[in-house]
């Protein structure tokens, strides 16, 4: 092994005696003597200069040969041990990857270092010792590498192996292709054997290990699914398994089994928690719908027959009976509205009629037909329209008051709706009505005649039936446009009405009391059997009064009795000529106060009476008996006491207060003065031959 050459310290003393090193010619004096001393002493002194600088550079070159070698021994250190980069702590493929680099960097460095030496001595010397540092560091890399390449081998197998024995656990369901994962899985342990040189007993532990991991994953895998594809696996492969891994399988086949029948257990509970839950949500749905069905709402057959037997599923068949005896009864109610009164009653008549015990079914169409029975005679005799539209016999279309097709559609409607029925023809449902007051309340003077004249005008002589629908909802209305539609000059009045609602409201006058109402003269008993008519008139008085004090400028404290008297009047449908006269309105016959009809004088009234004859009554339809239904004469009809029944006709009484009245074809007798008015006009007063022929006639 070469060496570095060992230098010692130079060292520095005395320089000799030039006469102990030379020895100068033996003459002691002259020139020549003195020359040769001269001399003598300077070349002593050349020799020790060139001996110190010889010593000098011989020791620069041997210390730059150390510098380099330290900077080398310092960067070979650190490419080995540096705590990041360093060779030796990089492992497995990182260190084989690392190897080549690392050597070609410290030669580099070597290279460097040697090319600071200025010297070949020093270069000498500096590749002496860096050949041997060299060999060293290949030495000592090279069983790192060795070492880590070996343990990056084993990983590689190793993990390899590892994930060929997942692969196989994860294709459990297909046996070839975990087969094929399991040969590569042992192929690597073969190759990993060879390369350790395993014997061939190692071998073939470390193959059955590697298997009966793949083979335990597999039917843990299994075991989840199904616990008995578990078992049929360790049947086929339990012999190329481990009993650790065969315990294994059977720990998980047990566990799986012992889950499962708590899920089952589980599942089981909250299933019957849930079909409690179901059982009692359905049961009060079908209570609903029972409800619904006794409150007349009608509910699909076909959900009512889903419903019972979700009922029977749940085990509730009592209520499951119960709907569909409701959906069997609203099926028969639903066709039953239809029919008319007597139909009905004529079906339950036959239905008591029959003999035997009837079923729960049986019963409970009879008593939905007598409740129908009783609803639809009710709705007959309030709101027929919408029974009828209700019961599927009628449509009705929106009434629109501005067209007069619209109102003549629903004329149509409602006489078939009467003929049917045989009730007396109306032409509003009730919500039409209350609809109709709705638009009438919010409409100004002039809106509110427009629609009474619309409304008169579009249903004709049905036009005061129409007003009459409304009078529940807005008497004033109703009684303005009945006064519109049925006397001279009423559309004045009617806007007077309207006119003077506006004022009331307004309070910008005073409006008479009830009191003041009730004591006016000419009123007395006019109205005592239509109180709807009566707070009618009165309402519409006071509007009237309120018009006419607003016009006049009469003092708001206070009622003008004039003015009231005529308000009154025109409120009972009287008119004013140009000579004050008036027609219409309040009046007298026989000391009982009424109505006069439109267009008749007080004082003419008596005559007319006077004039009617047996023509008469049956030009109008109606012959006035008794109670006992024999006839009455002229006589007892003109000598009877009136009483108002609206629109110039009259009840007949045999009695000043009211309790005998007259009979007619269909209950009491009416007298409509307003249909006679014209004929008995046209008529000269009778004589006595013609009353005697009258009176014989009855």
């Amino acid at each position: 092994m070469p060496r570095i050459p060992q230098y010692g310290a130079p060292t520095v003393g005395p320089i000799a005696p030039v006469q102990a090193r030379f020895r100068p010619a033996d003459n002691n004096g002259g020139l020549f003597g003195a020359v040769a001393t001269g001399l003598m002493k300077t070349g002593a002194a050349i020799g020790d200069y060139a001996q110190v600088r010889a010593r000098i550079v011989a020791e620069e070159e041997e210390t730059s040969a150390k510098e380099a070698d330290n900077q080398f021994a310092s960067f070979i250190q650190s490419a080995m041990d540096d705590p990041e980069t360093g060779l030796r702590n990089k492992h497995g493929k990182d260190a084989k990857d690392a190897f080549e680099p690392t050597m070609k960097e410290i030669e580099r460095r070597r290279s460097e270092l040697r090319g600071t030496l200025s010297t070949p001595i020093a270069q000498r010397a500096f590749d002496s010792v860096a050949d041997q540092r060299m060999l060293s560091a290949q030495s000592l890399v090279s069983r790192h590498v060795a070492q880590e390449f070996d343990s990056w081998q084993d990983d590689t197998q190793a993990a390899r192996i590892a994930l060929s024995v997942s692969d196989a656990g994860t294709a459990y369901d297909d046996p070839a292709v975990a087969d094929k994962h399991i040969a590569t899985a042992l192929g690597e342990v073969r190759k990993m054997g060879e390369r350790k040189g395993w014997s061939p007993e190692m071998v073939a532990i470390e193959s059955l290990k590697t298997e009966s991991a793949a083979r335990r994953l597999a039917g843990n895998r299994l075991s989840d699914v199904a616990p008995d594809l578990g078992e049929q696996y360790l049947k086929v492969y339990g012999a190329r398994m481990e009993p650790g891994d065969v315990d294994a399988v059977q720990d998980q086949i047990r566990t799986r089994r012992s889950a499962e029948a708590a899920e089952l257990r589980r599942m089981q509970a909250q299933a019957r928690q849930e079909q409690r839950e179901e059982a009692a949500l359905v049961s009060e749905q079908a209570r609903d719908v029972l409800d619904m069905i006794d409150n007349g709402h009608e509910v699909d057959a076909t959900s009512l027959g889903k419903l019972a037997s979700r009922l029977d599923q749940l085990d509730k068949p009592v209520l499951a009976l119960r709907l569909r005896s409701a959906g069997e009864v609203q099926t028969f109610t639903s066709e039953a509205r239809q029919w008319r009164p007597d139909q009905l009653q004529g079906w339950l008549n036959q239905q008591r009629g029959e003999k035997g015990q009837r079923t729960p079914v049986q019963a409970a169409r009879i008593d939905a037909g007598e409740q129908l029975l009783g609803k639809m005679r009710a709705r007959l005799k309030s709101d027929p329209l919408s029974w009828a539209a209700e019961a599927g016999v009628a449509q009705l279309a929106p009434v629109d008051y501005r067209d007069a097709r619209s109102m003549q559609a629903r004329i149509k409607t409602s006489l078939a709706v009467s003929e049917r029925y045989g009730t007396p023809p109306t032409f509003l449902t009730d919500e039409e009505a209350t609809l109709m007051a709705g638009q009438i309340a919010k409409a100004n003077t002039q809106q509110k005649s427009k629609i009474a004249e619309n409304i008169v005008t579009g249903f004709g002589r049905y036009g005061r039936d129409v007003l009459g629908s409304i009078s529940g909802a807005d008497p004033i209305f109703a009684h303005a446009g009945g006064l519109a539609a049925t006397v001279p000059g009423g559309k004045d009045t009617a806007e007077r009405i309207f006119a003077g609602q506006q004022a009331w409201k307004d309070k910008a006058v005073a409006i008479p009391s009830l009191d003041a109402f009730q004591a006016a003269p000419g009123l007395g008993s006019a109205l005592a059997f239509t109180p709807k008519t009566r707070g009618a008139l009165f309402k519409s008085a006071q509007a009237i009064y309120a018009s006419e004090a607003v016009a006049a400028g009469l003092d708001p404290k206070f009622v003008d009795p004039d003015t009231w008297g005529k308000a009154l009047n025109r409120a009972a449908g009287a008119t004013y000529r140009q000579d004050g006269s008036r027609v219409g309105g309040l009046g007298s016959y026989r000391g009982n106060n009424i109505i006069l009809p439109p267009g008749v004088a007080p004082e003419e009234f008596g005559t007319l009476m006077g004039r009617i004859n047996a023509d008469d009554l049956k030009a109008i339809g109606a012959r006035p008996t008794y109670g006992n239904g024999k006839p009455v004469n002229l006589e007892t009809l003109r000598s009877g006491y009136l009483f108002d029944a609206g629109s110039g006709r009259y009840s007949v009484a045999l009695d000043k207060r009211g309790t005998q009245f007259l009979r007619g074809p269909k209950g009491q007798f009416i007298l409509d003065m307003n249909a006679l008015v014209p004929r008995l006009r046209g008529r000269a007063p009778q004589g006595v031959l013609e009353q005697v022929g009258d009176w014989l006639g009855f």
